[in-house]
């Protein structure tokens, strides 16, 4: 009884890790083994209720997860602005551009000549206005805190100089930067295509009070996103804060058939509440925050 106990425990706290962390490190030693020891039961687990994937190697695991619908979510500590995560996007692109077939020194880039290509990209089709200019101290700062994004994720490693520097402006500063193996994940996760639909969408002002199911932008384009209304519930909640009724009312549907069954899967594997209202539903976490 205290093994299973113990195992039951090791899975939900397994579960919650890969949920919350972006990517867990190989230097996070007892998470790393935790998770890789269970990989097979939580990539079960995934098949069946959000059909998300589990990229693991020698360094990092991270959960690859997709949305079905392209409503806010949370805000994240280091991305605020609507420019900071344009700037990881350029990023991922950067990274991707580079194909990422070097070692060592390949993968270094220098600040400076990093936000001039960049900037160069932004402006090719934009006007002036909404295009990058480093020049301006906001763009700068949406930089770096991109940057440090992906710093704490372990997707690039400072080498050499200071940012706050080149933040400042001060003479001749530059940083050196490193792509490490973690931003291997991140870029396949990344599809220039499918983003510039959902951009083009979005860009839509006629369309911004629609539901926003990625099945029905995307039509025939990305056959992959045809996915069942229930799993659509589960990504949804997981990714939070919210599933709205409103946003997709087929899953909302299926959802509340299926209450209790999802409520007790939630429970048993992370530990958490499931709310479900008339309009809305949510996960209920230990601590009582949604």
């Amino acid at each position: 009884m205290s093994r299973q106990r113990t195992y039951t425990a090791e899975i939900t706290k397994a579960h919650v890790a890969l949920l919350e962390r972006g990517v867990i490190l190989s230097k996070q030693v007892d998470l790393f083994r935790l998770v890789n020891r269970h990989y097979y039961t939580l990539q079960n687990w995934h098949d069946q209720n959000t059909g998300w994937r589990i990229q693991r190697g020698a360094t990092a695991i991270r959960l690859v997860r997709q949305l079905s619908a392209i409503t806010p979510g949370y805000v994240y500590d280091r991305l605020r602005e609507p420019r900071d995560f344009a700037c990881l996007t350029w990023i991922l692109w950067y990274a991707e551009n580079r194909q990422l077939t070097g070692r060592g020194n390949e993968q270094q880039f220098l600040l400076s000549q990093f936000a001039e290509q960049i900037q160069e990209q932004s402006l090719s089709d934009v006007d002036n206005e909404t295009g990058f200019d480093f020049r301006r101290p906001a763009d700068r700062y949406s930089i770096q805190r991109a940057l440090q994004y992906l710093e704490d994720l372990g997707g690039v490693q400072l080498v050499d100089g200071q940012t706050k520097e080149w933040l400042e402006q001060a003479v001749d500063a530059d940083v050196l930067y490193e792509f490490t193996d973690v931003i291997r994940s991140l870029v396949s996760a990344f599809n220039p295509q499918l983003l510039a639909v959902v951009a083009a969408h979005l860009n839509n002002e006629g369309k911004t009070l629609q539901p926003t199911l990625l099945q029905h932008i995307l039509a025939d384009r990305f056959p992959v996103m045809a996915i069942k209304p229930l799993v659509r519930a589960w990504r949804a909640l997981l990714l939070g804060p919210i599933l709205l009724r409103y946003d997709d009312p087929e899953a909302f549907a299926e959802l509340v058939v299926h209450a209790d069954e999802v409520a007790n899967e939630l429970l048993e594997s992370f530990g958490w509440l499931l709310d479900v209202n008339r309009d809305y539903a949510c996960i209920v976490r230990a601590s009582g925050m949604s």
